[in-house]
């Protein structure tokens, strides 16, 4: 588990679903000294963009899977990719096609067909401009839960989910641990600094019910944060780190 921040490698991504196109876009950029990665759909770009913050993204406005605007949207909504530039390339002329892109976080908007000089002034016109960049933040992403340490936000899937200030410390102690089974003493000592009143309540165990509710398809069958019988506590890694412990040892009732 690592905490990421801004890249400066100058990678940008372009999601269309024309090959040419896409193609064609990668090699002007490449050769513009840029990095480049590839989508054919809005499927993953979110996701990806979370791991990796690339500079930019250019996108076509209509994409296979969802509407170019509905990514827009997507990707403002993550306090991480808000500071990303973003750049609808799209063959929709119309003044209101335009209108609500830029509304709904798009820094430019570039109409096809386009010259690839064009192109190319037009991303560094939008890179040069300081107005919209955020500064970087420090985030946390394990399979579907992401947590933002600054802002100190979670979601889960995609979704935001509210959390107490003590939860909200439980899922970045796991996450930073992710594949490694803790023991109940060893949560106790780092996070409760060895509170005897919490370790006689056994009130580790009643934040764990309440996380599970916030994190879990199903509580009552918990997948992601495990119980393993006579250890602790295992937050699954969907890499593959603590699997095999989770099949040979864990007890699938919730504690």
């Amino acid at each position: 588990m690592t905490i990421r921040e801004q890249s400066t490698s100058g990678l940008v991504f372009i999601v269309e679903d024309d090959r040419d196109v896409a193609s064609l876009v990668s090699h002007v950029l490449t050769r513009s000294g840029f990095q480049t990665r590839i989508f054919d759909a809005a499927r993953g770009v979110s996701e990806a963009a979370i791991e990796q913050l690339p500079i930019l993204i250019l996108l076509d406005g209509m994409l296979p899977d969802k509407d170019g605007t509905d990514l827009l949207r997507l990707l403002e909504k993550h306090r991480s990719t808000q500071g990303i530039r973003k750049i609808m390339l799209s063959a929709r002329a119309a003044e209101s096609d335009k209108v609500r892109a830029l509304e709904l976080g798009a820094d430019d908007y570039i109409t096809k067909p386009f010259s690839t000089r064009e192109l190319i002034a037009r991303v560094n016109a939008v890179l040069r401009n300081p107005g919209k960049r955020a500064e970087p933040h420090r985030t946390l992403c394990l399979g579907p839960l992401f947590v933002d340490l600054d802002a100190r936000e979670v979601s889960v899937d995609s979704k935001a989910i509210t959390l107490t200030a003590t939860e909200f410390n439980l899922v970045v102690y796991f996450m930073q641990h992710s594949g490694q089974t803790i023991s109940r003493d060893k949560l106790t000592a780092d996070l409760w600094r060895n509170d005897r009143t919490v370790e006689d309540n056994r009130v580790v165990d009643v934040y764990i019910r309440r996380l599970r509710t916030k994190i879990e398809p199903d509580p009552a069958r918990p997948s992601r944060l495990v119980t393993i019988r006579g250890d602790g506590y295992l937050l699954v890694d969907p890499c593959g780190r603590g699997l095999r412990s989770q099949k040979d040892r864990s007890d699938s009732s919730p504690v």
